[in-house]
């Protein structure tokens, strides 16, 4: 699959609530934190952000994020809201969308690959290979350290 270039049919708008989820690599693994602070244990390095709509929204067919306990990896969709999984109080979208203000909310488009057994949430596979979920989700925006 090829990298997923984001649509540019809205605004940038700071009256949407938003949620960061912040990917960071500790002891080799990466995990997934959506505290806004977080104090990272020593030596973990923070490599990625993704920026997920705080609410739903009636322009976009809404897939709640959640995690597990030991946040290794997200999970997209209501299915998930069940004994065991945590709510990450965000919200990826199905397709490209604008959010009910009309700013992006479901602008950039990631893949979920594996690479080393970890889950990683990229705008490309970037030679890593793809996990059994086999469609991209949607977000406001994601920054990938460099």
């Amino acid at each position: 699959m090829s990298a997923l270039a984001p649509k540019s049919s809205c605004t940038d708008s700071a009256s949407t609530p938003t949620t960061t989820i912040s990917g960071y690599i500790n002891s080799g693994t990466y995990l997934y934190t959506n505290k806004p602070n977080p104090n990272l244990p020593l030596k973990s390095i923070p490599t990625f952000k993704i920026t997920l709509a705080r609410n739903p929204q009636t322009n976009c067919k809404p897939l709640p994020v959640f995690t597990r306990a030991n946040h290794r990896r997200l999970y997209f969709g209501s299915a998930f809201n069940v004994t065991g999984y945590y709510f990450m109080n965000g919200y990826a979208f199905a397709d490209y969308c604008s959010c009910d203000d009309g700013a992006c909310c479901g602008s950039t488009a990631l893949l979920e690959a594996t690479s080393q057994k970890m889950y990683l949430y990229q705008d490309n596979l970037g030679g890593v290979g793809p996990t059994e979920v086999d469609q991209p989700f949607f977000v406001k925006s994601y920054w990938k350290k460099p």
